[in-house]
């Protein structure tokens, strides 16, 4: 025996020859074991991705622990805080694993030792991060065009700007008797209100900016201009149901047209800077919208009734007139009040024996 068959028989190898070749792993083995089940990314309060996670086996784990299968470097994250598996094709349940605060999914919080199921293009709230997962099963959106020069949002930004400098040119034709004055005073009220949507719409695209990375100034330009539209026609159309109709409360209280039509904008402005949080944007401007317009209805509230905000044409009235009767009564208690306003003026001007001053 040659020495080195006495070393392979110290080491217990098999004799060498063609019969001793060990055959090649079946390749079906391994390409099931680099299949790519689905893909987890890691999103920030911007949307931007910080991780990627091509997931290769279920269960996966995510936390800031080192063997978890996903790290995460956040402190509001627990070092095992969720833990997902498949429940079935397509279908995956998420584990809420030894954390304090919990996972939310739709708005919905699930604190410790909880179960549930992931819904589809849902994401998951984890500490100050979100969780976006893709299946590979899942069938991939149509490629999205470049983007390219939009002619519509140019043909509508136009349109708005035309209908706020029309409807400015007709409130100042309508309050400025004077036509020497029309034009300053034209002037005055346009670059008061450019400036105005222009410095509000810069503010909103800077935190738009700051919490989702794009500023979409133009949109926020929309926006402005498309409330002070909504400011006018909401004004307009109470006066007119108020004068048509003889709804006095409408027409007294048209004024609540601006807090319509600023919670209106200010939503829209909001849902672009926190997409996300939509429910709770809505709660917050309705709030607003419902303090802001009960102080306006108690400040409007000893409005005088006779008297409407606008008058229109007469063909345009359709209540019953009121009777003579009862108009001059209406008008009679107006006019105690004016009266009693007016003695009192008089009395504060009248000089007592103690203003006089001695030279």
């Amino acid at each position: 025996m040659s020495t080195l068959e006495h070393a392979m028989a110290a080491a217990n190898l098999p004799p060498a020859g063609p019969a001793s070749v060990s055959a090649p792993a079946p390749a079906s083995a391994s390409a099931e074991a680099h299949t790519v089940l689905g893909l987890l990314e890691v999103l920030d309060r911007s949307s931007a991705i910080l991780q990627r996670l091509p997931i290769l086996r279920w269960p996966v784990t995510v936390g800031r622990a080192l063997h978890a299968d996903l790290v995460l470097d956040d402190l509001h994250v627990a070092p095992e805080h969720v833990r997902i598996e498949a429940t079935a094709p397509g279908a995956l349940a998420v584990h809420v694993l030894d954390t304090v605060n919990g996972v939310q999914q739709a708005g919905k919080h699930y604190p410790r030792d909880t179960q549930f199921n992931w819904l589809h293009g849902q994401e998951l709230g984890v500490g100050r991060l979100r969780l976006r997962l893709r299946l590979a099963e899942q069938p991939l959106a149509p490629e999205v065009a470049m983007p390219r020069f939009d002619w519509h949002n140019l043909v509508a930004t136009l349109a708005l700007l035309a209908l706020v400098l029309g409807l400015t040119w007709g409130e100042v034709w309508l309050a400025v008797p004077e036509s020497s004055q029309f034009m300053q005073k034209l002037g005055f009220s346009v670059g008061l209100l450019m400036g105005v949507a222009l410095l509000w719409a810069g503010v909103w695209a800077l935190a738009t900016k700051l919490f989702t990375g794009q500023p979409q100034f133009w949109r926020h330009v929309r926006i402005v201009l498309g409330s002070m539209v909504a400011v006018d026609v909401l004004m307009y159309l109470a006066t007119f149901l108020g004068f048509s109709l003889g709804w006095d409360g409408v027409s007294r209280f048209h004024s609540l047209s601006y807090v319509l039509a600023m919670a209106g904008g200010l939503y829209l402005q909001l849902r672009i800077v926190a997409e996300h949080r939509r429910t709770s944007m809505a709660v917050l401007v309705l709030f607003l919208a419902v303090a802001c317009g009960a102080a306006m209805v108690w400040k409007d509230r000893n409005q005088s009734a006779p008297y409407m905000a606008a008058l229109y044409p007469p063909s345009w009235r359709l209540a019953q007139p009121v009777p003579v009767a009862q108009w001059l009564q209406e008008a009679g208690s107006l006019r105690q009040r004016l009266d009693a306003r007016l003695q009192n003026d008089e009395d504060d001007d009248t000089p007592g024996p103690d203003d006089d001053t001695e030279e």
